[in-house]
């Protein structure tokens, strides 16, 4: 799991990149074996599911470029053709 630190550092700079109606949220997960992972979701007012990414999936020596990783997977799991341009502010 990632230290609360970089947990909070992580969301801010997706907050800070997307768009004003974008919610993120950070959900918290125990999977099989009861690993525990801490998932990020980023969605629009008006979407009732959205993917779950996982920050362990990802280097976040970069705050930014992890950041932008995390929007980029999002973006493309839940519409594979959307140009990751069109969401960041």
């Amino acid at each position: 799991m990632r230290t609360t630190k970089e947990i909070a550092m992580i969301t801010k700079e997706i907050e800070r990149l997307v768009e004003k109606d974008v919610r993120v949220d950070v959900v918290n997960v125990t999977k099989n074996n009861s690993t525990k992972l801490t998932g990020i979701t980023i969605r629009h007012k008006n979407e009732t599911i959205t993917p779950t990414v996982y920050l362990e999936n990802y280097d976040c020596s970069d705050i930014h470029k992890a950041a932008l990783k995390i929007i980029a997977d999002i973006t493309n799991a839940k519409r594979p053709n959307i140009d990751i341009e069109s969401i960041i502010t």
